[in-house]
C-alpha cells in the first residue's frame, strides 16, 4: 500500500513542508500554521523518478528521449495523476516513471514548461 502524503510551501521561509494523513490526525491544531495549503498543496502520486526521488502533484518532469517538460497534475473526473504541458492539456495516463526526471515544480518554476 502506498502512503499517502503530501507538501506545501512554508509561507514563512519558503521551504517545502512535508506531511501524512496520520500527522494531521495527532497534530496539534496550529499544525498547518505558516503552510499554504491553498495554493501550494501537492499529493505525492507513490512513484519515483528514475533518481529514486518521490514525485508529486505539480512536479516537472523530463522524459528520456523526450526534450518536451510535462507536469503532474490531478484529473478530476477520472481520479488519477496525468502529465501535461499546461492547464488545459493531457498528455497521458501511462507513464514509465524510472525515465523520467524532476526538473522542478510549477509553483517555483513554472517557466520551465515554456
Amino acid at each position: 500500500m502506498r502512503e499517502i502524503k503530501f507538501r506545501a510551501k512554508d509561507t514563512h521561509d519558503h521551504d517545502w513542508f512535508y506531511f501524512t494523513l496520520a500527522d494531521l490526525a495527532f497534530a496539534a491544531p496550529d499544525y498547518l500554521e505558516g503552510i499554504d495549503i491553498t495554493d501550494t498543496l501537492g499529493q505525492f502520486i507513490g512513484l519515483q523518478d528514475k533518481r529514486g526521488v518521490e514525485i508529486f502533484e505539480g512536479d516537472i518532469l523530463r522524459m528520456k528521449n523526450d526534450k518536451r517538460p510535462y507536469f503532474v497534475k490531478w484529473l478530476e473526473g477520472t481520479a488519477t495523476f496525468c502529465l501535461s504541458h499546461d492547464e488545459d492539456s493531457l498528455v497521458g495516463f501511462h507513464f514509465e516513471a524510472s525515465l523520467s526526471e524532476i526538473i522542478g515544480n510549477i509553483i517555483e518554476h513554472p517557466d520551465l514548461l515554456n
